[in-house]
């Protein structure tokens, strides 16, 4: 019973590490990265001199970096999850 206690501490402690490390992760990688991106389709949309096709392609190139970063981030939790659960 005390050995159940102590890894359900244990993996509590680790879940609050996790949550902490996502925390400072957004708000020193993915802010800036969405500022940028939202700075950039600003830019993009403020360009009156192409279609909104071209407006469309040149967001979606804005928005690219921020996807690459949130789809390995997803990718590498949804990785770590398996593991401890197991």
């Amino acid at each position: 019973k005390e050995k159940k206690k102590k890894k359900r501490k244990k993996k509590e402690k680790r879940m609050e590490d996790i949550e902490r490390a996502m925390q400072e992760f957004e708000k020193r990688t993915l802010r800036p990265l969405q500022a940028q991106a939202f700075r950039c389709s600003s830019e993009c949309c403020s360009n009156s001199s192409i279609s909104s096709e071209q407006v469309q392609s040149c967001v979606d190139q804005c928005q690219g970096p921020l996807r690459q970063v949130e789809n390995y981030v997803q990718g590498e939790l949804n990785q770590f999850q398996v593991r401890i659960s197991n």
